[in-house]
């Protein structure tokens, strides 16, 4: 159940962006975004684990769960389980991969932070680049810091639509009959308008209540 909690902090850090942003407090927006991005890759690792587990234990294979457990960076791990899973080929040029990807680049940059003059691909910069061509939200571009365009109550929602779209597609590609826990809560739950169908061109029809 560690997943949910996890999701559940990344939801309330997105609400209290939101909250911040009304309210005209600024720094407090940020900090609450820098949560709901930190912990919205959490979530996406902590329901894939749960996710994997449940497919590969019935099938007494252990030891591929606890191989696939070593694989880093995440994104090769997610691929890596999804195809032992399933049999079945990822695509990550599609949707919500592209995401998904953003966001790690996003963490990233904030976990693994270097002053930009440090480093030799700067990556802040390019995490902005790669918000200005995907469009998924707004930077606020007035602002003089990278940190401050880019962490905003838009950024938290997104993040926290791109965990949720993720977790769907993990049970999608799988043809599971459902969702885990808390999922369906925060798909039916007011984004503002703030993104686009992060979940674009996956079917999502069909499906029972959260199991």
């Amino acid at each position: 159940m560690t997943e949910l909690y996890l999701l559940r902090a990344a939801q309330a850090a997105a609400e209290n962006a939101r909250k911040f942003r009304a309210s005209n407090h600024w720094m407090e927006e940020l900090t609450a975004t820098v949560s709901a991005v930190i912990l919205a890759q959490a979530v996406i690792e902590g329901y894939f684990h749960a996710f994997l587990e449940a497919c590969l234990q019935p099938r007494s294979r252990k030891q591929e769960f606890e191989g696939v457990m070593t694989i880093h960076p995440l994104e090769e791990k997610v691929k890596t389980g999804l195809q032992l899973a399933t049999g079945k080929a990822v695509d990550k040029g599609t949707q919500p991969w592209q995401d998904f990807h953003l966001l790690r680049e996003i963490r990233n940059a904030l976990v693994h932070y270097r002053p930009i003059w440090e480093s030799s691909e700067s990556e802040p910069v390019h995490v902005l680049k790669s918000v200005q061509t995907t469009r998924r939200f707004a930077l606020r571009d007035e602002r003089s810091r990278w940190e401050e365009k880019l962490l905003t109550a838009d950024c938290a929602t997104w993040a926290l639509q791109t965990a949720v779209s993720m977790v769907q597609f993990f049970y999608n590609f799988a043809g599971l009959s459902g969702y885990p826990a808390g999922i369906r809560d925060v798909m039916s739950t007011d984004t503002h308008g703030v993104t686009a169908d992060n979940n674009a061109g996956q079917t999502n029809t069909g499906y029972g209540e959260d199991q």
